[in-house]
């Protein structure tokens, strides 16, 4: 079923596709369509909210926790995960190596774990410079558009 396969990415299974075409010879193939296409979004959906709470999953439980092991520099979180499923990423424009946007991420951070405004503050400064030290891409000096490669190869006028 291609229409399946253009939402989801994958195909039906067997039982599936026995089922459409039950459904299809009972109500039509328009309605079958329909049917199929919902389908496939409902379960995309389901996908989506899975991996961005697997992803998410990874945050220690506290904002402090999250500040130590982000300005620990033997520290193994990959922030790269949740930095995703929190929407503060985005790929090079020529390139499309993943840049972390360091404002960005902190502020979903506190939103993540709920801060008050007086907490918010630190949390979103130590956030973003523990970000800015670690050494992920955030991209090139004065681009955030581009990765620090690709903006220094430009730089370079080559």
């Amino acid at each position: 079923m291609e229409t399946y396969q253009s939402v989801v990415g994958v195909s039906l299974d067997n039982e599936s596709v026995f089922l459409t075409l039950l459904y299809a010879m009972a109500r039509g193939e328009r309605r079958a369509l329909q049917h199929v296409r919902q389908q496939a979004r409902r379960e995309l959906q389901e996908i989506e909210r899975t991996a961005e709470s697997e992803a998410l999953s990874i945050l220690p439980g506290t904002v402090e926790e999250l500040i130590e092991e982000l300005e620990n520099p033997a520290s193994e979180i990959d922030i790269a995960v949740p930095a995703d499923a929190l929407g503060a990423t985005h790929g090079c424009a020529t390139c499309s190596t993943k840049i972390i946007e360091p404002d960005t991420l902190s502020e979903a951070v506190v939103l993540h774990y709920e801060l008050s405004e007086a907490a918010a503050d630190n949390a979103r400064e130590r956030i973003a410079n523990a970000i800015y030290s670690s050494g992920v891409e955030t991209g090139g000096l004065g681009s955030s558009s581009r990765c620090s490669y690709c903006h220094a190869q430009d730089s370079r006028g080559d």
